[in-house]
């Protein structure tokens, strides 16, 4: 009899553990696509830069992709980009400029210094606009932020923004992340000079 009685109760507990997770519902109206992207650093080790939340809510990117992808295959990192679209509003994002590594022992043993920036900034997209989280991790300092494909800056700064100078000049870009008047390079070698690895398809393709 208990038996009987106990089985309902087991057989709803193990649905109820297989429930998945909710699906976000698509976006309605004018939207836009933000990227992460990222930075190989040798064998196993890379630079990820990526949102975390948006308003409050948790959401995928691509450390979390890579990490998951490469479990199991100890230093083989399987590299894995992650966007999303997002409305066309102001929003609260979240993001963060970390060092990954393919496996645990790796991160146990590493003797450099572990980067990391964080931080929120209020954005809001221009419809039917691609833009791009990108960053610097370094012993001068750290930065993150998001720019458009062209390499205008389209937040705020999250960490130091003398690193953030230092990595537009590298790109020969403006001050203001626009291609300067002075520079010597054409605006098709300065679009190869930003690309980022982890960047989708789409967004490369935009760039040129």
């Amino acid at each position: 009899m208990m038996l009987k009685a106990f089985f309902p109760f087991a057989l709803f507990a193990l649905l109820a553990g297989c429930v998945s997770a909710p699906v976000a519902p698509p976006i309605q109206g004018p939207k836009a696509v933000i990227d992460d992207s990222y930075l190989q650093e040798g064998r196993g080790q890379a630079h990820f830069f990526y949102v975390k939340s948006i308003d409050g809510k948790e959401d995928h990117n691509n450390y979390q992709a890579t990490q998951n992808r490469s479990h199991g295959n100890g230093l083989d990192f399987k590299m894995t980009g992650a966007s999303r679209e997002v409305a066309a509003e102001e929003a609260q994002l979240v993001l963060v400029g970390q060092i990954g590594f393919a496996a645990p022992i790796q991160g146990m043993f590493y003797s450099g210094e572990r980067y990391l920036v964080e931080g929120s900034v209020n954005f809001r997209p221009k419809a039917d606009t691609r833009y791009l989280v990108k960053g610097t991790l370094g012993p001068d300092g750290s930065a993150i932020w998001v720019e458009d494909i062209q390499g205008q800056l389209a937040s705020s700064i999250v960490g130091s923004e003398q690193v953030y100078a230092a990595d537009i000049q590298r790109r020969g870009m403006g001050a203001s992340g626009s291609n300067g008047e002075g520079s010597r390079k054409s605006v098709r070698e300065q679009q190869f000079a930003s690309i980022q690895s982890g960047e989708s398809s789409a967004a490369v393709k935009e760039r040129l």
